[in-house]
């Protein structure tokens, strides 16, 4: 049921492809889509890969007419979504109110600027439109947005996730303890820093494993550096894991070693479980903890290494985070996302109060 006293909203979601993907970029407006329902915004997903996919979405949603369209991330505008951009450029011709909603810092213009020119220059197209409002998932994603777009001024609605019940309930992390990451093996995400202080911290632990939970292309020597410490059996990297949660729920530690990322979606599962975080002072996951994690300066990985020891000190049950826990649901649930949603889109289409 929706509310009374205000206008159904009717959205166009823009995304590469519909099928769930191993990245969170999608993964937020997704979850969103029946707590904004329950708001009356009806967002339709559009799937942008090819103009085919285009057309069946199209089709298969019915409507041709919307209050507003959203392009969610650089993905849905950029060279792997041929339909994309013709999409952007038919909702401004019929004065559509646009919405762009960046998961993106500097990292990732820089790498498409450099080697993907043409595509740059349609996003930055794109992202120059007077009459497009910009969202961003976190501050220090708009900081970013803003430096290289400087018409943009994104306004945070930041991320969420959900973890599925009975998994969501914290509980004491396993012994011997274990220290987790989510992410793709790429430098990035900072996998060469994540081993480094991994390697520290095993030297001086006699029985914690670090676990890295995702896959990718391997770079740099980090491999061969695990194998010249011997500590092939306590650094682990299984590959993607379809349901991270299970092993994430018994951890001790997430450890975040990003080099960028503009809001993490692992943090937010770590909280919602009640995990301690240890992150680098980079990209949006200091937002996130608001001081109830550790952050330590970027990319130190002694000062990481001395910070998950003294995490690992203390009993298991002292290794909980439950005001990490409150503060997932105070901001970082599907519920709470759709109402910050909500109220830009209100703001800026004029579609409130009747």
């Amino acid at each position: 049921m929706g509310r009374s006293g205000v206008s159904p909203l009717y959205g166009l979601a823009v995304l590469p492809k519909l099928q769930r993907v191993k990245t969170g970029a999608s993964r937020s407006i997704s979850y969103a889509q029946v707590p904004l329902r329950d708001l009356d915004v009806y967002p339709d997903f559009f799937a942008a890969r090819t103009i085919a996919h285009g057309l069946y979405s199209a089709v298969r949603n019915k409507r041709f007419r919307y209050d507003f369209v959203l392009f969610n991330g650089i993905a849905s505008l950029s060279r792997f979504s041929q339909a994309g951009y013709p999409l952007f450029r038919l909702m401004q011709a019929m004065h559509v109110p646009t919405f762009i909603y960046w998961h993106e810092t500097g990292w990732v213009f820089d790498r498409l600027q450099r080697e993907h020119p043409r595509t740059f220059r349609r996003v930055a197209h794109a992202a120059s439109h007077p009459s497009v409002v910009h969202l961003a998932a976190s501050r220090a994603c708009g900081r970013s947005v803003g430096q290289w777009f400087p018409r943009a001024v994104p306004i945070p609605v930041y991320e969420c996730t959900a973890v599925p019940a009975p998994f969501d309930r914290p509980i004491p992390p396993a012994e011997p303890p274990m220290v987790v990451n989510l992410a793709s093996i790429q430098e990035r995400k900072g996998t060469d820093l994540f081993v480094e202080t991994a390697i520290k911290v095993c030297q001086q632990h006699p029985t914690v494993e670090f676990l890295w939970l995702g896959d990718g292309r391997e770079f740099g020597t980090w491999r061969q550096e695990i194998d010249r410490a011997g500590l092939q059996d306590r650094i682990l990297f299984p590959g993607y894991v379809e349901a991270p949660y299970l092993l994430l729920r018994r951890a001790s530690v997430l450890f975040l070693s990003s080099r960028d990322d503009p809001f993490p979606l692992s943090v937010l599962e770590a909280m919602c479980l009640g995990r301690t975080v240890v992150t680098f002072d980079a990209g949006g996951a200091p937002e996130a903890l608001a001081g109830h994690g550790h952050v330590v300066a970027p990319f130190d990985t002694d000062a990481a290494a001395d910070t998950i020891l003294s995490c690992l000190a203390k009993p298991p049950t002292e290794r909980m985070n439950l005001a990490l826990r409150d503060r997932y649901f105070e901001w970082y649930t599907p519920e709470k996302f759709a109402q910050r949603l909500d109220k830009v889109l209100r703001n800026h289409i004029g579609a409130g109060e009747k």
